[in-house]
Formats: C-alpha cells, sequence, structure tokens
C-alpha cells in the first residue's frame, strides 16, 4: 500500500532479438517494442517487460537471448504463466495504481482480471488497433496537439466547433438532414448518439461515427448520396453492401441479440439471399435513423488528398486517442458489442484512422473550415462576411485573458484573418508601384509583419488561407509547405491586379 497513485508501465517482449546477452531493454530488436520502451519510460514511474520465457522482467536486467513465445503454448501453460507474472508484480504494483499494458490478448488475459480485483485501475490503449496504428499511437508527441491545451483543453475545442456548426445549421436526426434543401453537395458529417452522453460535459451528446465521400480522384458522390447510403430506403430496408456503417452496425446487433443473417459479412450475394437480410436491415436503419446529424459543407475537388479527407481523418484520430479515455462509451452502447475491437475500444463506429496521431493544426484548420475564413463556403448557400480589423492591443489583451471559446475564439479568427489581408494588400500595393511584374510573398514573412510570429499563439493556417483566397488568374504557388500549411508557403502574384 502506498500514498501515491503511481503509473507503471508492462510491455510486451519481441520475436526479434539481438544474438548475444544484454539488458532487457536493449534485447528486443522491434520498431513496436522501441516505441513502447520510449512511450513507457517517458510516461511511468516504473516500467516492466512482460516476457514469455522469464515473466516479469526488470528492463536493466541482463538477459539471453531466447525463443519462446506464448502463441505456441497451451491454455494451461499460459494460465501459469499469468499466475507467475501476477505474483511477481504484487511487490511493484500497489491498490490505487495504474498499469498501462502494452501487450496483446495472451498477454492480459490472464492478468488484467486479477490487477483489477486487487484494486489496480487497468488501462489498454493498444487494444484493437492494428500494428501501424499501434505505432502512429505510440508515436504521438504532446506537440501534435496544439501546445499548452491539454487533452481535454482539445477535445473541448473540438466540440466547440461541432455545437458551433450545431448552433447556424442544426442537430438534426438522419431523415431530416437528408431531406434538407440547403445541404452541401460536399463536406464532412458526424453522428451523434442522444444515448451516449459526454463524460467530460454531462448533457452533451458524443460523437459516434465521422464520415464523408468522394475520396477517389473523379468521384462523383455528394454528401446526400452518401447519407442516403446509411439511411437506406423509405421502407426500412437498405443495403449494408453499400454502406460500412450499416455493415458494422449489423454485426453488432447479431453480436448482441443473435439471429442476423449468416450471409451478412459476405460480399456477393444472390437476389434472393438479399431479400431474407431485408428483416435486419430494417432493424439497422431504425437504429442509424435514431441518431443526430451535423455536417460541414467543405466545397473542394474529390480525391484522397482533399481537405474533407484531411477534416475525417484527424477528427477521428482525436476522438479515438483523447475521447476514448475522456469521453468513454457507456455500457450500454451498441458498438460495445460490435466484433472489431477498434469499434468497441475506440467509441466510434470507424476502424479507418482510429489511434493514429493527430495534426498539429488541425484544431485550427478545423474551426477555420466551420467559419469559412477566407470568404469560403461553409454550407452551400451561405457565405461568411470578413471583419473589421481589431487593434493589436486589443489581441494581445484578449491572448493575456486565456485560452478563448465559442464565438469570442471565432471573432478572434476572423479578426486575424483581416490582419493578414489588409497587410497582403499593402504589400502588393507597394510591389505595384515600384512596376514589378510580379512579387513573391512567404506566409511566414507575411505573419511576421503582421505580429505574432514565430510564438505559440500564431495563426499560420488562417494567414495561408488568406494568401490562397485572393489568388486570381496567373497567380501560382511556389513553394507549397508538406501538410500544405505552414511558414514556407510562398504565391507568386501577377503585377498589376
Amino acid at each position: 500500500m502506498t500514498d501515491t497513485e503511481r503509473t507503471i508501465v508492462l510491455v510486451a517482449c519481441a520475436g526479434k532479438k539481438l544474438p548475444h546477452a544484454a539488458r532487457a531493454k536493449d534485447l528486443y530488436a522491434s520498431s513496436l517494442f522501441e516505441k513502447s520502451r520510449a512511450y513507457a519510460e517517458d510516461r511511468a514511474a516504473a516500467w516492466f517487460i512482460l516476457s514469455a520465457l522469464h515473466g516479469l522482467v526488470e528492463p536493466d536486467a541482463v538477459i539471453e537471448p531466447y525463443d519462446v513465445t506464448l502463441n505456441d503454448m497451451s491454455a494451461a501453460a499460459r494460465r501459469a504463466w499469468s499466475r507467475r507474472v501476477i505474483e511477481q508484480l504484487d511487490r511493484h504494483v500497489h491498490h490505487g495504481d495504474t498499469v498501462v499494458i502494452l501487450a496483446g490478448a495472451r498477454y492480459r488475459d490472464g492478468i488484467v482480471p486479477e490487477l483489477c480485483a486487487s484494486g489496480v485501475k487497468v488501462e489498454v490503449p493498444l487494444e484493437g488497433l492494428r500494428i501501424g496504428e499501434q505505432l502512429a499511437y505510440l508515436g504521438r508527441d504532446e506537440h501534435e496537439l496544439p501546445s499548452g491545451s491539454g487533452d481535454a483543453g482539445a477535445l473541448r475545442a473540438f466540440y466547440e466547433v461541432l455545437h458551433g456548426l450545431a448552433e447556424r445549421g442544426g442537430t438534426e436526426p438522419l431523415p431530416e438532414v437528408i431531406a434538407r434543401r440547403d445541404l452541401p453537395e460536399r463536406g464532412v458529417y458526424f453522428f451523434l448518439d442522444p444515448c451516449e452522453r459526454r463524460r467530460s460535459s454531462p448533457g452533451s451528446a458524443r460523437v459516434v461515427r465521422v464520415g464523408t465521400h468522394a475520396l477517389k480522384r473523379d468521384a462523383v458522390s455528394t454528401l446526400r448520396g452518401r447519407l442516403k447510403q446509411h439511411f437506406g430506403r423509405h421502407d426500412g430496408g437498405g443495403n449494408h453492401r453499400g454502406s460500412v456503417f450499416r455493415l458494422h452496425v449489423g454485426m453488432a446487433l447479431h453480436e448482441r441479440d443473435g439471429g442476423g443473417p449468416a450471409s451478412w459479412a459476405v460480399a456477393d450475394v444472390a437476389a434472393s439471399v438479399r431479400a431474407a437480410e431485408s428483416s435486419w436491415e430494417r432493424r439497422v436503419s431504425a437504429y442509424i435513423r435514431g441518431l443526430d446529424v451535423i455536417t460541414l459543407g467543405v466545397l473542394d475537388e474529390s480525391g484522397p488528398g482533399s481537405h474533407r479527407a484531411y477534416v475525417e481523418r484527424n477528427a477521428i484520430a482525436l476522438l479515438s486517442t483523447l475521447g476514448r479515455h475522456l469521453d468513454p462509451p457507456t455500457e450500454a452502447w451498441l458498438g460495445q458489442s460490435s466484433p472489431r475491437e477498434a469499434i468497441r475500444t475506440s467509441g466510434l463506429w470507424n476502424v479507418n484512422h482510429v489511434g493514429e496521431s493527430v495534426d498539429g493544426e488541425f484544431l485550427e484548420r478545423f474551426a477555420e473550415t466551420a467559419d469559412g475564413v477566407g470568404g469560403r463556403r461553409s454550407r452551400a448557400g451561405a457565405t461568411f462576411d470578413r471583419p473589421r480589423v481589431r487593434s493589436s492591443q486589443a489581441r494581445g489583451a484578449q491572448q493575456a485573458a486565456g485560452p478563448e471559446t465559442g464565438s469570442s475564439a471565432a471573432q478572434t479568427r476572423r479578426a486575424r484573418a483581416a490582419e493578414f489581408r489588409a497587410a497582403l494588400s499593402t504589400l502588393l500595393s507597394d510591389a505595384e508601384r515600384t512596376r514589378q511584374a510580379y512579387v513573391d510573398v512567404r506566409s511566414g514573412e507575411l505573419h511576421r509583419v503582421v505580429g505574432g510570429y514565430p510564438g505559440r499563439l500564431h495563426a499560420l493556417s488562417t494567414c495561408c488561407s488568406v494568401m490562397r483566397s485572393v489568388m486570381r488568374d496567373g497567380d501560382r504557388e511556389v513553394e507549397a509547405p508538406p501538410k500544405g500549411v505552414g511558414a514556407s508557403l510562398v504565391i507568386r502574384y501577377r503585377l498589376p491586379r
């Protein structure tokens, strides 16, 4: 028993090892082990290795390479191994501690129940993630989310943007969203479950699926068309082979209630088989039509590099890495019955992008997209007025007062956009007076003129958006940052304007 609660990390051993004796933390030669070790050393009060041969091993213990794996053991042998590890852990882990296990199910199964029974909190952050997703999760650094925001602050900022969208366009059940005349042609959608309330914000519904469409080049699908695939037919039926969302919901219903058609997960079946699935399709429709939807219009080109794909990918990554801990799904959530671990553990009806890292500028770019900064269309038929320039003193006072939320944050972003636009206009006018044929403008230099860069509260995303929004025929990007946004963006503006 200790007075101070600690975090202990348990890391699974790896099959690939050095050919000679070494300290245990250096013996295993795999990318997953190396990232797990770095994760443990950075976050834990103490960490240990789960060895198939030795049980619990301290990182600095010198051991010989071995060729033993739990995968080759019988169930009885694995139970004996688990009992041995629990006995070894008894000297290091105490009531109230948190044990984070970075290991597969065979390592965990016999350990987790015993730890929980002894009053130890257990976390399994990699459960349900594929190897690439595990590596991405373990490699996520704190700087990949806005500095100083904290996990709770980042998640709160994400939901504030959604709530702003809901205030302008409403949060409605799927049937009403599909019937809207002003639904944008392209965009990103967010399903919220009114029965799932956020733990970190009681009374607020939790996002349970994020999606978009037209991610293949030259694709012509629309946001309405994608939502109709999830909605199904007006008679209550549907086609789950055209909607992975419907596929996942139907599989979870089968796991929970039984009785689902054996053909549900089969890709190509006869028309008679599809007819026999109709009652199950109606059950899926009933569930999905009870969810609320918020849409974000993003009228860009089709393709995997679209801004819609960027928003979808980072929203799923953020919700599955932060939301899974801060706003976990309730025990009654249907997704808890899904055979897909990624769905059960993330609390989302998503599999792709679960556990991936979050781009450091995502929240700012997400907010700007929702606010229509730079005169971009956010919803079909709706544009946003450009704000007046706010003084540097006023902006400085706002920053000194602390983080902004809601409409005040939106006003700040719009004011910053106006400042960038005014500075760029002055720069272009000065260049015209010298009768130059063109002028190259670098985003980092323009930001320095306005102020605030370099610095934690920079607005490079806004700066780049403004620079692109004033482009005309004949203008072109000379240099582009790897992620599309950054201090290295250079646009060549033709003169005179």
